[in-house]
């Protein structure tokens, strides 16, 4: 497949307690959508009002994976509710496409996410 401009626009994004502040994402991935219509990563375009996101926040993250070249990517989840992440999930929810050098590829998500928590370290 072709490679994809790259251009990014506001999104909202909705912590796990409610609270909505505005990202950058890329919009070749935030306007892909499942067969129903719906972004697969939740994302919906900010209006400007919400403040953005505060320094050192981890956002919630899925992995997704490239079952032919075994190559795993981590994407943002812009809501607790987003297609990709739900159970049971909508059909065509359950792949993304996203560059890989100068093309790019089909990654499908395999159930593993990484929530805002961060880990105790050792």
């Amino acid at each position: 497949m072709a490679f994809t401009a790259v251009t990014k626009s506001h999104y909202k994004y909705i912590s796990d307690n409610g609270d909505t502040f505005r990202v950058r994402l890329a919009d070749y991935i935030a306007t892909q959508n499942d067969t129903g219509g719906d972004s697969k990563i939740g994302a919906v375009l900010a209006d400007g009002t919400e403040p953005a996101l505060p320094g050192g926040h981890q956002m919630r993250r899925a992995i997704v994976r490239d079952l032919t070249n075994h190559i795993d990517r981590v994407i943002v989840i812009a809501s607790p509710t987003a297609p990709m992440i739900t159970v049971p999930q909508p059909p065509g929810a359950d792949t993304i496409t996203l560059n890989h050098a100068a093309t790019s590829g089909t990654y499908t998500y395999q159930g593993r996410f990484l929530t805002e928590t961060r880990g105790r370290r050792a």
